[in-house]
């Protein structure tokens, strides 16, 4: 490293990132050289981000089915069992984004992310045959099946994004796409799907679970195994990198920051909207009390179309572009938000355009930094010590709304909203 060059950029600083601040350390990226690109990479993250997706956006459904194979409502001890079992799959997330480099400290990345994979699809298989097939009405399984998910995606992501790090940033680009799509498969087509077609919430599990498979074999015969050396594959080079925290994390401390920021917003107005714009089949939008209505459902199937447009163009957008400091794009998330919090309706749409806009601009930036800028021994680290950071903003923002919410909601009695 330039001893000249300063570790970290002042936000008060120009934020753009100048390009001869910093010497590249990958040997991969920057020797000019014209690499493949292989786009199947897409499918193979679109498969574990559907079955994220369902995980999240298919709860629901879930209840509805274990109630129906029940043939009774759920007990108060019930319910709260529940929804503690599935909220593993965001304490999994959380603690497998870091841990992984302990807990698989005995298989190498690429092998994470067949593992990863594998979760995933045990995950889907168990959740669909279980409860739609053979109509289990074990709440433990939902615990085994969203610990599996919450497992699946923490270990996928930091050693996914590692794995592929020496095949360029173009090969890079169609992974993160992945993102956005698999997670919308679920969120807009499916639901289309389900509320148009009759299709049951069973073959969106199923369908990710096939995808799962797909991405096993994918990542196995197309795409290429480069190992970078000393990358915290093993134990002792995870502990190694973590005694040189001064060489990699004054690098990316910021980058850390703003996906925190960006990560509660992400999770916080995701739950938010659809408490506070609950009520009946139709919403006011310019604003609560007012008699210009739209169907609920088509309401929040712009919304959902809006996030997929602002997360899937960023990350492409992204890497065209010059770095900027990614606390820069925060300032979106706080324009987004203050939108979704004004209680006019056809401003939310536009309010998660902006935060995920953020979302997607904020992970592609911090990808193509690392790359560029991180030593290559320190690639999986700074990748995974990112993310963690990111998810301690996402299960803030997951466990504030509600309160939040209710506070804002306390007093409006309109038949519209509300009324979860």
């Amino acid at each position: 490293m330039n001893q000249s060059a300063s570790p970290s950029l002042s936000i008060k600083s120009s934020m753009v990132i100048p390009k001869d601040d910093y010497e590249s350390t990958s040997p991969f990226l920057d020797d000019g050289e014209k690499k493949p690109i292989y786009r199947s990479m897409l499918l193979i993250t679109t498969g574990v981000f559907m079955g994220y997706s369902s995980m999240v956006i298919l709860s629901h459904k879930l209840k509805d089915q274990l109630i129906m194979n029940k043939n009774a409502p759920l007990t108060d001890a019930e319910n709260d069992a529940f929804n503690h079992g599935i909220a593993l799959n965001y304490i999994g997330n959380l603690i497998f984004r870091l841990f992984h480099n302990i807990i698989f400290a005995f298989i190498v990345p690429r092998k994470r992310v067949y593992a990863s994979l594998f979760f995933m699809l045990l995950s889907m298989v168990m959740l669909g045959f279980g409860f739609w097939v053979f109509k289990s009405t074990s709440i433990p399984l939902v615990y085994i099946s969203y610990l599996l998910g919450g497992v699946s995606v923490g270990t996928y992501e930091s050693n996914m994004l590692s794995c592929i790090t020496p095949l360029g940033h173009d090969t890079k680009v169609w992974s993160i796409l992945g993102m956005p799509v698999g997670f919308n498969m679920v969120s807009i087509i499916g639901f289309l799907l389900m509320g148009n077609a009759g299709m049951s919430a069973f073959w969106l599990y199923m369908t990710t679970a096939i995808l799962c498979c797909l991405g096993i074999f994918l990542m196995h015969w197309k795409i290429p195994n480069i190992v970078i050396e000393n990358n915290g594959q093993t134990f002792p080079e995870f502990i190694d990198n973590l005694k040189k925290i001064k060489q990699w994390f004054p690098l990316i401390w910021q980058h850390c920051f703003a996906l925190a920021i960006d990560m509660f917003a992400v999770s916080f107005f995701t739950a938010y909207n659809i408490y506070f714009w609950h009520g009946g089949k139709d919403l006011p939008m310019d604003g609560i009390n007012n008699s210009n209505l739209m169907n609920h459902d088509s309401f929040f199937s712009i919304l959902n179309c809006c996030t997929f447009l602002g997360d899937f163009c960023s990350r492409k957008l992204i890497y065209s572009l010059p770095l900027f400091n990614p606390l820069m794009y925060c300032g979106l998330s706080l324009i987004g938000g203050g939108m979704c919090f004004a209680q006019i309706a056809w401003l939310v749409p536009i309010g998660m355009f902006f935060i995920f806009f953020a979302n997607g601009a904020i992970y592609a930036t911090t990808t193509k930094y690392i790359d560029k800028h991180v030593k290559k021994e320190f690639n999986l680290i700074s990748l995974s010590f990112w993310l963690f950071i990111g998810d301690v903003g996402s299960v803030t923002g997951s466990n504030t709304w509600q309160p939040l919410s209710k506070v804002e909601c306390k007093g409006i009695h309109n038949p519209y909203v509300c009324k979860n």
